[in-house]
């Protein structure tokens, strides 16, 4: 936490938008870890509005995705099913593109829509399985490829996910 705190104050210092954005989303996923909800959702709030300000949708929909999850933690699912909806409404592959964990997004989707809407649940499970494997394809080792699979949490989540659809 503490180094996470170091860089976000440091990347304000300079200006690096991109890196004040990507601390407060990781900031966001390390409180929501830690079930400091209310901290997870002001990261996030942070997160989401300087992606909207310099435009980098993929870090908004990673952010959105978040706030989504944290809602539903929270018990809101009215507010988690708005936070998927806006984020389904705008995801495609160039604003995944843009996204550091775009796998993440469509997990997090998933994870309030298994509650809110099982169909929409599995449209989003079968499309992160499908881009996992799409990744994973291009790993030539195999040893390297099951790494990736099975020891990545998310993807490792995702296959679970998969499996028990």
């Amino acid at each position: 936490h503490a180094l996470y705190q170091q860089a976000l104050t440091l990347a304000q210092q300079i200006g690096y938008q991109r890196c004040t954005g990507l601390t407060y989303r990781s900031l966001g996923h390390l409180m929501r870890h830690q079930d400091q909800l209310d901290a997870a959702q002001q990261h996030y709030v942070a997160a989401l509005a300087g992606a909207r300000q310099a435009n980098f949708t993929g870090y908004a929909l990673e952010a959105s995705a978040g706030l989504a999850v944290v809602a539903l933690l929270q018990g809101d699912q009215t507010a988690a099913q708005q936070w998927v909806d806006e984020v389904l409404a705008v995801i495609d592959e160039e604003a995944l593109s843009q996204a550091e964990e775009p796998l993440r997004i469509y997990y997090d989707c998933y994870r309030v829509l298994q509650i809110t809407n099982a169909a929409q649940a599995l449209a989003a499970i079968l499309h992160a399985h499908t881009k996992l494997h799409q990744q994973a394809e291009k790993i030539t080792d195999l040893a390297i490829r099951q790494s990736f699979l099975h020891k990545v949490p998310i993807h490792h989540k995702i296959i679970t996910a998969f499996d028990k659809r």
